[in-house]
This record gives structure tokens, sequence and C-alpha cells, in this order.
């Protein structure tokens, strides 16, 4: 809901909260479509040490 919304001052509000035992959330890896672009996802890791300029 987008809509503005406008209670009077003191106005009794009550927030309804669902049961979000029953709701899980699967968050996923990116995945390329295209099995070619397999390069996009690759990263380089580079270890520094703790006086080392960044």
């Amino acid at each position: 809901m987008t809509e503005d919304v406008k209670l009077p001052e003191a106005a009794t509000v009550y927030v309804v909260v669902p049961n979000l035992e029953k709701r899980t959330a699967k968050i996923m890896s990116p995945r390329p479509v295209d099995k070619g672009k397999l390069s996009d996802f690759e990263r380089e890791i580079i270890e520094i040490e703790a006086d080392d300029e960044i």
C-alpha cells in the first residue's frame, strides 16, 4: 500500500502481524542463465597483511 495514511492525533492503532512461522524464505545464490558467461562470476581473493597499504 503506497497511499498516505492520515490519523488523528492520539488515535489507537492496531497492527496485525501474520503468523510468520509458517512462511520460509529461500535465498538463492546468483546463477547465470547462459553458462557461457560463467567468467562473470569469477572472483579473485587477495590476502593482505595488517600493515600493508591498500
